[in-house]
């Protein structure tokens, strides 16, 4: 539960500021929390008895608060894991998760906590944490051997300069559009895109595949698929879901997106009796590898506008 009262609220939460509000809203508790402990350690460094007394009161008293909130709301965090474990080695989990959160002082103090948020792979959904956020995503790009170069630096660079006011992500993007439409229309695979499985590349996919020319229809597939399902699975994981989950929901994705391109266009074709056409989409969905069975699931595409 959210304790709230005017006697609790600190100075810091009665600023007028919009961003401070922000920041402290739902913080009485943990305001309260922190002074009790800042004040305990003042009374130590004036020393004396009854002040080292008092202090270890009030650190006892939050300490306790805390560790009884987490033994509480394991019961209910446990409940809601979905790990095929028994009840009690979820609540043990939750328990843990939960006392390393309580006691962590970082998470009582405003903007901190947000900071520590964000480092645990949560979004911190506040307009005035938006730069910070955007900066530790990009930051943790940096390492991912599966997102392009270009992205990388406009992501981290960009990220930096916003930090100062400076709209380098807008410039670069734009530098990127003149690009995608200069070097871009000679040759697609050189464009700068992050969306990998857009009509342009899959047009030229089409015309690789056509044409024969495996060099051009493996680079198209890598960027397309291959380091599309790796983007993905890194976002999942980054929200907290298992590695083969995470592939298994980025391979669906990607195919998805391919289906809802093709599959009409396959129709179209099949409908006007273009074999040519038809021959050169199986060809093209069996080198993406996203599809067990090429022949049935044409054969479905065809059966299900019927049905």
């Amino acid at each position: 539960q959210v304790y709230d009262s005017v006697l609790s609220r600190s100075a810091l939460m009665r600023s007028k500021d919009t961003g401070v509000k922000m920041a402290t809203s739902f913080m009485a508790e943990p305001a309260t929390s922190l002074n009790m402990l800042a004040d305990a350690i003042i009374q130590v460094r004036r020393g004396g008895k009854s002040a080292v007394k008092s202090a270890s009161q009030q650190v006892g008293a939050v300490v306790a608060s805390m560790i009884l909130n987490s033994i509480l709301v394991a019961f209910v965090y446990g409940a809601r894991d979905e790990e095929d474990e028994s009840y009690l080695e979820r609540y043990k989990k939750a328990l843990v998760g939960s006392l390393a959160d309580n006691l962590n002082p970082l998470n009582l103090v405003p903007y901190i906590n947000d900071i520590v948020s964000i480092a645990q792979g949560y979004d911190v959904e506040r307009s005035d944490m938006s730069i910070v956020s955007d900066l530790w995503s990009a930051f943790e790009k940096l390492g991912n051997d599966n997102v392009p170069p270009y992205k990388k630096a406009e992501d981290f660079a960009g990220s930096v300069a916003a930090l100062f006011g400076l709209p380098l992500k807008n410039i670069m993007r734009d530098t990127r559009a003149i690009w995608n439409n200069t070097a871009g229309v000679i040759d697609p695979t050189l464009k700068m895109r992050s969306g990998s499985t857009s009509n342009t590349y899959q047009t030229a996919l089409y015309n690789a595949v056509r044409d024969g020319n495996g060099d051009i229809t493996d680079k198209i597939i890598e960027i397309s698929v291959t380091d599309r399902i790796e983007e993905k699975t890194q976002e999942y994981v980054l929200s907290g879901k298992d590695r083969k989950e995470a592939e298994k929901i980025a391979e669906s994705s990607v195919r998805a997106s391919f289906t809802v391109y093709w599959k009409p266009l396959y129709l179209e074709a099949y409908n006007k009796n273009d074999t040519e056409q038809t021959a050169v989409i199986r060809r093209l969905l069996n080198e993406t590898g996203l599809y067990e069975d090429i022949v049935q699931t044409c054969s479905n595409w065809v059966k299900s506008p019927k049905e």
